[in-house]
């Protein structure tokens, strides 16, 4: 876990009855995690299943992919 100010960090929001998505405006509703732009952050998160437990919904490794690509994206 890093400490820095939220607009840092990327926004994952769980609607409801919905899917999890990146919420790139940052002004979705719905449950809501941060996590850092960097893909070792997302493999530990994957490892240790913290998204699913922050939005409390199975994520699938489908969608930490999809988070790589952005991370990877933004960072260019």
């Amino acid at each position: 876990m890093k400490k820095a100010h939220k607009d840092q960090f990327i926004k994952i929001i769980k609607p409801k009855n919905e899917k999890a998505f990146i919420d790139k405006d940052n002004n979705g509703e719905g449950r809501g995690a941060y996590i850092c732009p960097d893909t070792n952050c997302v493999d530990k998160a994957l490892k240790k299943k913290k998204l699913s437990r922050a939005l409390r919904c199975e994520i699938d490794s489908s969608f930490y992919e999809e988070l790589r690509e952005y991370i990877l994206s933004i960072g260019e």
